[in-house]
């Protein structure tokens, strides 16, 4: 069993603050819960199965999904009997907290969500940990790899096809 947790001092506040993070192979119907949060909490599976319990609801949850729970929601997890899940998880909170969480498609309607590219998304939440362990500025570090997990799992935006001219002009306004 892999259990990895990281959790900051939680004095701090900034416009987006990540107070947890970690991995964990889960053991056949391990649970967790029911238990109530101060911040916004994303689990990501990378393998197995299980459920996710909130609002009176039953979010089963597999391989290259995830799930979101939100401030003041008591929720209980569970891991399936036969293939447990394996997943990362990443805690956050301040004043962009919310607006960050829905523009990444994510909100009390919809918090269940499929990965578009797993591996791109499971590798930025484990990166978290790398940087934890390497870098001297954490908190600035893992608020990156927040963001960069957020994008990752957001709904595709502007899917309809540009012109390659469209496509120049997008791309110099976004570096100026």
């Amino acid at each position: 069993m892999k259990n990895i947790a990281y959790s900051v001092d939680p004095s701090v506040q900034t416009d987006l603050f990540v107070c947890q993070f970690g991995e964990e192979a889960c053991s056949p119907s391990y649970a967790f819960g029911p238990h109530t949060r101060d911040h916004v909490l994303i689990h990501f599976v990378a393998s197995g199965c299980g459920v996710l319990y909130c609002d009176g609801q039953a979010y089963p949850v597999a391989s290259g999904q995830g799930f979101l729970i939100l401030p003041g929601e008591e929720t209980l997890y569970q891991a399936d009997s036969v293939t447990p899940w394996h997943y990362a998880w990443v805690g956050y909170r301040g004043s962009q907290a919310e607006s960050l969480t829905r523009s990444a498609g994510l909100c009390e309607h919809h918090r269940v969500f499929t990965a578009t590219d797993p591996a791109k998304a499971w590798n930025a939440l484990t990166l978290m940990q790398e940087d934890a362990r390497s870098l001297r500025l954490i908190q600035m570090a893992v608020a990156g790899d927040l963001l960069r997990f957020l994008s990752l799992i957001a709904p595709a935006q502007g899917t309809t096809a540009a012109s390659p001219a469209q496509a120049y002009c997008e791309k110099a306004l976004w570096y100026l």
